[in-house]
């Protein structure tokens, strides 16, 4: 099993695939024919979060109070999936690229669907490990005792904010934030994608061997989606284009999101909830069905963990359907290699890669044998 998960890490990490590129297309081509009968599903996109972040910050940092004001309302809406007003006035010059596949009963009541997202992120010196590192290090009880990441995000939108509403001394502090982060922004947008094995093509593996196992094994009573999104990377846009066009075809009431998303770190983790400014609870019922048929096959979640970043399970879950985030952790609570470009095959745990291609197959298992589910 971790042969065939290895082989697909391996064929996609090599190719460059920034969100809604040629190399995001080539990849999501390999997907589709590697899991037999996919279709690809293109979606216009802007292509990246640094530059409608950047511009915006860099608006709050020199402009006056309703400009600070705006761009702290426009930077909120971009962070935390919203309109995204401000980079559809920027343009989607770029087309990300979902492959779907499906499994199982096509005329069965109750669909799960199992995603992952095959695009990679740009590097940053924002990325950079050490700081985290260094905090756990010297101060482990601060890691220790804090299952809810950092609020990286807050920052952004404070210091546009204080430029906005604040006395002048605090005036002078937010517009050095905000140039601050427009600098970051710059410094992204001038880097490559990362390779991207754990984030996430270790989601992307264990939804391609699932589907081996889904054919060889075909579940009854349930409709199996295989979804593997573009454009994650720039704050879920590939998944929204999902969303419009096949969220009023599945009903909320049979319809489940099992999110998989960097599972190449040791620990795996199903995450309680996430948001960078509202922490949205994953569904409880969903998420205790999830723990208990990785129960039922041996594998262990950890619990209690919460996110301050966004994954494409915010969006189903936004739309009032039961939803699961299972993601890993290392010692200090973070991805391994998150957005560096150390992100590399040989760095990604093989041995939590299965373990989420045997949850995931568990979960679909649990489903197809429950006559009723307490949602």
């Amino acid at each position: 099993m971790r042969d065939r998960l290895d082989q697909v890490i391996r064929a996609l990490a090599p190719i460059e695939r920034p969100p809604g590129s040629a190399g995001e297309r080539r990849a999501a081509e390999w997907l589709a024919e590697r899991l037999g009968g996919a279709r690809l599903e293109e979606h216009p996109v802007h292509g990246g979060f640094w530059k409608p972040v950047g511009l915006l910050s860099a608006i709050a940092a020199v402009g006056n109070r309703p400009m600070a004001a705006g761009a702290a309302l426009a930077l909120v809406d971009e962070i935390d999936c919203g309109f995204y007003a401000f980079r559809n006035l920027l343009g989607r010059a770029r087309t990300a690229v979902n492959v779907v596949a499906e499994r199982g009963d096509p005329q069965a009541e109750r669909t799960l669907v199992v995603m992952a997202h095959h695009d990679a992120a740009q590097s940053g010196l924002v990325f950079h490990s050490g700081p985290q590192r260094w905090i756990g290090t010297k101060f482990p009880s601060v890691i220790e005792n804090n299952d809810t990441a950092a609020p990286m995000w807050w920052p952004v939108v404070i210091g546009a904010a204080l430029v906005a509403l604040g006395g002048r001394r605090l005036r002078r502090v937010g517009r050095v934030i905000c140039g601050l982060t427009a600098l970051l922004m710059a410094d992204i947008g001038r880097h490559k994608a990362v390779p991207g094995a754990n984030d996430n093509l270790t989601g992307v593996a264990a939804l391609v061997v699932l589907g081996d196992l889904l054919r060889e094994r075909p579940p009854s009573g349930l409709r199996v989606i295989l979804l593997s999104a573009g454009a994650e990377e720039t704050l879920q846009e590939g998944i929204r284009g999902y969303a419009q066009k096949h969220f009023g075809d599945l009903p909320t009431e049979t319809t489940w999101f099992l999110n998989i998303d960097s599972v190449g770190s040791p620990e795996l983790t199903l995450l309680e909830g996430e948001g960078p400014f509202v922490m949205r609870e994953y569904t409880d019922s969903f998420k205790e069905l999830v723990a208990r048929a990785g129960e039922r096959v041996g594998v262990r979640v950890r619990r209690n963990m919460r996110a301050r970043t966004s994954t494409d399970g915010v969006v189903p879950l936004r739309a009032g359907y039961p939803t699961a985030t299972v993601v890993s952790i290392n010692e200090f609570k973070s991805i391994d290699n998150y957005h560096w470009p150390t992100d590399v095959p040989d760095n990604v745990n093989l041995g939590t890669v299965e373990r989420a291609l045997r949850l995931a197959e568990a979960v679909v298992r649990e489903l197809e044998s429950s006559e009723w589910i307490h949602r």
